[in-house]
């Protein structure tokens, strides 16, 4: 993204509209992204889109932070419904919480509504918050999401506004797999299965969720 869109990354420039214009180049052949060590701001919020790969330097070197007292309407990334074969890798996304001023809504990082086959691998999710009777969430998977896999990723910092916290991770759908993440910090649940059958005998629908560590 540097070579090709001139990405900053530099911690003071709004990157959404330019991430957003790469994104929407998007091709079957050109669908690896590589984002740069650095601090991309978000002023606005950022589309993604089915078949995608995002890839950072490593959780803690590339950031895509929410632009200082921004508060966007919900959500930070947003890959929308029905979102297919995406891969996240090597991420930093932050709410920027202590930033923000007076919380006027909630904020989701990243969201995926019935999203299918999802990698997210070596990710780091921090400092997000809630309002009032609106749960914020870190890392979101609604509606009937499928084939999700979140591994190696650190989670934490939820914050809280008023009452109401946030979820580290959100799901609901089946076949979930969760292992080797870090949770602290979670100030309303640290992973939230929800189950979408009504059969009894498969109560979680295939959700594995092991081997993590919470604090």
């Amino acid at each position: 993204l540097s070579r090709d869109f001139n990405l900053l990354c530099d911690g003071t420039t709004d990157e959404s509209a330019l991430i957003n214009t790469a994104l929407a180049a998007f091709t079957t052949t050109y669908n690896t992204f590589r984002f740069p060590a650095g601090t991309c701001d978000l002023g606005a919020v950022v589309t993604g889109q089915s078949g995608i790969t995002l890839i950072g330097a490593g959780a803690g070197r590339t950031i895509l932070r929410q632009r200082a007292n921004t508060q966007l309407n919900d959500i930070l990334v947003n890959f929308g419904t029905g979102a297919t074969g995406v891969r996240l890798k090597g991420i930093t996304f932050d709410g920027n919480y202590a930033n923000q001023g007076a919380i006027a809504r909630r904020i989701v990082l990243v969201s995926f509504i019935s999203g299918v086959d999802i990698q997210v691998d070596d990710c780091e999710f921090k400092n997000g918050y809630g309002l009032g009777a609106s749960v914020g969430i870190l890392l979101g998977f609604g509606s009937s999401s499928n084939r999700v896999n979140v591994t190696n990723s650190y989670f934490h910092d939820a914050g809280t506004v008023t009452t109401e916290g946030s979820d580290c991770l959100y799901f609901s759908g089946q076949e979930l797999n969760v292992q080797h993440n870090r949770f602290s910090g979670c100030t309303d649940t640290a992973t939230v299965c929800e189950a979408i059958s009504t059969n009894g005998a498969l109560p979680s629908d295939h959700c594995l969720i092991a081997n993590n560590t919470y604090r």
